[in-house]
């Protein structure tokens, strides 16, 4: 795995199949699948995300213990709920559906593990600007030149 942690003039583009920008939790659970799915092999991919270390976040959801998002992230489940409670009102069933409750920590720790695994670069650096060219789609950061023929733009705005 490579890391970029310098902020020097743009050097030259460095092109992958796949750019993420930011690693939240979107790119986590989107690396995951794409493991999961056998799609992270022959594939080069990076993710530019500015921060180095992951702050622990609530990330809960609805769903039906049989959905796939259920399913397939019981190894990163904290908690889950069959029961919802509103005072004064008396606790009720939430019928089909129960409230998962994700630790955040464990899902960052197992994508960067994945990252390691699949070669998956990691620059910390901020994206500046993505535009798109003839063939390709580019990230501008202070550092470099990013190119993707696919890029996944998960940052707030």
């Amino acid at each position: 795995m490579s890391e970029s942690d310098s902020h020097s003039p743009v050097s030259p583009t460095c092109t992958y199949d796949i750019v993420f920008c930011g690693m939240g939790i979107a790119t986590c659970l989107l690396i995951r699948a794409l493991e999961r799915n056998g799609l992270l092999h022959g594939r080069t991919i990076a993710i530019i995300e500015p921060t180095q270390h992951h702050r622990a976040k609530t990330l809960c959801f609805w769903a039906r213990p049989e959905d796939d998002i259920a399913l397939y992230n019981t190894d990163i489940l904290a908690n889950t709920w069959t029961r919802g409670h509103v005072p004064p009102n008396q606790p009720e069933s939430l019928g089909a559906l129960q409230f998962f409750q994700i630790r955040s920590e464990l899902l960052y720790e197992q994508t960067v593990q994945l990252c390691r695994t699949h070669n998956i670069a990691i620059y910390h650096d901020y994206v500046d600007e993505i535009y798109a060219t003839d063939d390709r789609l580019e990230v501008v950061t202070p550092t470099q030149i990013i190119q993707g023929a696919k890029v996944f733009d998960s940052r707030s705005t």
